[in-house]
C-alpha cells in the first residue's frame, strides 16, 4: 500500500511494504518523460556520471521485486 512507502526507515519496514504490494497494487501515474534517473542530472562530469549511474544500477538491482500485474488487475493499457 502506498502509505507504507512513506514510513520505510528500516529493512523490516521495507520488507513489510514489499509484502503489501502484491496484495494491494497501485498504479502511480506520471507524465511521459517526466521521470529521470539522478545520474542524468550529473551532466558536467562524465566520470562522476558513470560512478553515480553504476551506484544507482547496483542499488536498484538489489531492490528488484516481482509483481504479477496481469493476475491481479488485468492488462495495463499500452502507450
Amino acid at each position: 500500500m502506498s502509505e507504507y512507502a512513506q514510513n520505510v526507515h528500516t529493512d523490516q519496514d521495507y520488507n513489510a511494504w514489499i509484502a503489501a504490494i502484491n496484495e494491494h497494487p497501485v498504479w502511480v501515474d506520471y507524465y511521459l518523460k517526466s521521470l529521470v534517473y539522478l545520474y542524468e542530472l550529473v551532466f558536467d562530469n562524465p566520470e562522476r556520471n558513470a560512478k553515480v549511474k553504476a551506484g544507482i544500477e547496483a542499488y536498484l538491482a538489489g531492490k528488484a521485486i516481482a509483481m504479477d500485474v496481469k493476475a491481479s488487475h488485468g492488462v495495463l493499457p499500452q502507450g
